[in-house]
């Protein structure tokens, strides 16, 4: 197997900053004698099929350069290699994933406690700073088969997902900057542009086979990660290597207290309005829109992956991730 990092640049991230600090990190990483091979990303999810293709060529460490969602491109690379058929003696604990940010979020990064700076990250790559880290996977299901878990379509998430407010937001977000836009301020205004127009679906939740939740919810978060959204804490105590999702459900609120609600997100404490709000961990999660509400998206480390209904599992298998922790948070 290859010693060197794989790193994977996609220079359309960060407003157009990208190659002014791949260009810090590639001197950086000569200096500090790290051995590394860069490709950079043509389109969307092109650095999927990058990772998978270093993956086979006998790489297992692999580095993003992006935002959250190039992190979330990569591991699907990676992913795909590991759960081929072709590639069943493989482990995914083998595979060490990083990311040098340089996106308008930067969520994942806050959780490890990697400040937002090159020589930092390039500093805990010389290191050999590693820790585990749980991954899920995400799988849309047949809104046909009720009662069944049929698959229509899967990714996997290393940071936070959701349904609901939350993910209408992401999807608000990320159509603003397919036309170029954005800016530290794209998440603020998604919230209350979406919040405006929002009305109340309901779900049934199940986590591990226990129904939670039946009726109205003002929006869902599941979380490996502590963050998401620009520094939002939906799901604040999760764990990343405890083998559980964290899930956060919002009972319907007045849309003046969800202002202040978000103000709290930012803080932490959001858990400790228990009348409104409920946490819980399970190794599966499936969450089914109750009524005539079946377009509600579903957000996966920033990106929509489709429609709820949707089943998330704790996958078998940690993975190696760069990191700042020296023990389990």
């Amino acid at each position: 197997m290859k010693e060197d990092w794989f790193i994977i640049v996609n220079p359309h991230a960060g407003s157009g900053k990208t190659l002014h600090v791949w260009k810090k990190a590639e001197l950086l990483l000569q200096q500090r004698g790290i051995p590394f091979t860069a490709s950079f990303t043509d389109c969307r999810y092109h650095a999927v099929e990058l990772a998978a293709a270093a993956c086979a060529k006998g790489y297992r460490r692999l580095m993003a350069v992006g935002g959250d969602g190039t992190l979330h491109e990569v591991l699907g690379g990676i992913m795909k290699f590991v759960t081929a058929p072709e590639n069943v003696a493989c482990s995914l604990d083998e595979f060490t994933l990083g990311v040098i940010p340089i996106g308008s979020g930067n969520d994942w990064i806050r959780t490890h406690r990697i400040r937002n700076e090159v020589s930092h990250v390039v500093d805990l790559m010389a290191e050999g700073r590693t820790v585990r880290q749980d991954v899920v996977k995400v799988s849309i299901l047949d809104p046909t088969s009720p009662r069944k878990e049929v698959v229509s379509r899967s990714c996997y998430m290393v940071n936070v997902g959701g349904v609901g407010l939350d993910a209408r937001i992401c999807r608000h977000v990320n159509r603003v900057k397919e036309r170029g836009k954005g800016g530290p301020l794209v998440y603020v205004k998604a919230f209350f542009t979406e919040l405006a127009r929002y009305r109340t679906p309901a779900f049934e939740v199940f986590c591990d086979g226990k129904r939670v939740v039946n009726g109205a919810c003002f929006s869902l978060a599941f979380g490996l990660g502590k963050y998401s959204g620009g520094g939002f804490r939906q799901t604040p105590e999760a764990v990343t290597d405890d083998g559980l999702l964290d899930v956060t459900c919002y009972e319907p609120v007045r849309k003046p207290t969800v202002i202040l609600g978000g103000l709290i997100l930012l803080t932490g404490r959001i858990l400790g309005f228990r009348k409104k709000v409920h946490a819980f961990r399970a190794r599966k999660v499936v969450v089914r829109p109750l009524g005539n509400k079946v377009n509600e998206p579903v957000e996966v480390d920033g990106e929509i992956l489709g429609q709820a209904p949707v089943m998330l599992e704790i996958y078998p298998q940690q993975i190696r991730v760069v990191s700042a922790l020296d023990v389990r948070q």
